[in-house]
């Protein structure tokens, strides 16, 4: 019999693919299934290839943070094992709410340390999410400004910036806020694991933090330059303006993960904010679309096939070899 969380894990996923379908039904139907198909025949694949390619370099980001972090931990961790760790991540990661399942990829590690290199996901998401949201905060700036009073829009403003601004200062310098942490030792110094997960900051010095924020931003960087040429495969899109509506995008996309690989979701805030410049709906629609197949179910599939051999051969190994993964 399934466990109470097994259910809910299932529900939540049901809910996801459910909302995913829900949503992207509604697009097609907006849009008309004939404007989305004209669009795609249109495209220019002078525009796809390029953003195609760079998928490599989006992961080689994702990579080498990923490498530099674990590699405090342990150093002779193989290359390949860490990079299928990521993808094993990525595809955890697109079936389960808001991405939680990334963290999965420190179980992926061989080695009986996975609190600390569970600690270490969570900064090196910490780096992505918060570059996210400060270029989502850039994005929506022009929303702001035009749909609310200076003296409103402007506090928000500061205030989030002064916001980035501590919390970046913190994630530079993980062995301090280890230490602001520690002092809060009475709520968790009987859980060992959590102790654990805490004390992996102090293998992160500032210049390590430094390269791998750097990693962070550019990664993102490379993701808003695919969207950037998807949508440019099929409508000419002013650079600083169509670069703010991508940002505004991504933001939207970040903070309501609701469905499946934020499908629907990006979709929606995509037609809206490019709608603004004069992008045709079908061609917002279908880039984004497109972004999805190549950055998020792409890496997930081969991460899928990745799962399912590991599965295997754990499977195959007789039952008192089995330990830790």
């Amino acid at each position: 019999m399934a466990s109470t969380y097994t259910r809910h894990k299932r529900t939540l996923i049901i809910a996801k693919v459910a909302i995913a379908i829900i949503v992207v039904a509604m697009l097609v139907r907006r849009i008309h299934a004939a404007e989305l198909k004209s669009a795609m025949l249109q495209a220019r694949i002078l525009w796809i290839l390029p953003a195609v390619l760079l998928l490599g370099l989006n992961l080689f980001f994702q990579y080498r943070r990923w490498a530099l972090l674990v590699r405090r931990l342990q150093p002779q961790t193989p290359a390949r094992q860490i990079f299928s760790s990521l993808l094993s991540g990525i595809t955890l990661g697109f079936i389960t709410p808001g991405r939680v399942g990334e963290f999965g990829r420190a179980f992926l590690i061989a080695g009986n340390d996975w609190p600390r290199l569970l600690g270490l996901t969570l900064l090196d998401k910490c780096y992505a999410f918060l570059t996210l949201l400060f270029f989502g905060l850039i994005g929506m700036l022009p929303i702001l400004k035009r749909e609310t009073e200076l003296l409103v829009w402007l506090p928000l403003i500061l205030i989030a910036l002064s916001f980035f601004a501590v919390l970046f200062l913190l994630l530079l310098h993980p062995p301090f806020l280890a230490g602001i942490l520690k002092k809060f030792r009475k709520h968790w110094e009987n859980r060992n694991k959590l102790a654990r997960i805490i004390s992996s900051l102090e293998h992160v010095p500032p210049l390590l933090a430094i390269r791998i924020s750097l990693l962070a931003l550019s990664q993102v960087l490379t993701y808003l330059l695919q969207f950037y040429l998807l949508i440019r495969a099929f409508s000419p899109l002013p650079l600083i303006r169509g670069l703010q509506a991508l940002m505004a995008t991504l933001w939207v996309k970040t903070m309501l993960p609701i469905s499946i690989g934020d499908l629907g979701v990006r979709e929606s805030a995509a037609i809206y904010f490019l709608g603004e410049l004069g992008i045709p709906a079908a061609a917002a629609f279908d880039g984004s679309l497109l972004l999805f197949l190549i950055n998020v179910l792409l890496p997930a599939l081969t991460g899928l096939v990745l799962l399912l051999r590991r599965s295997a051969a754990r499977k195959a190994q007789p039952t008192s070899s089995r330990g830790l993964p």
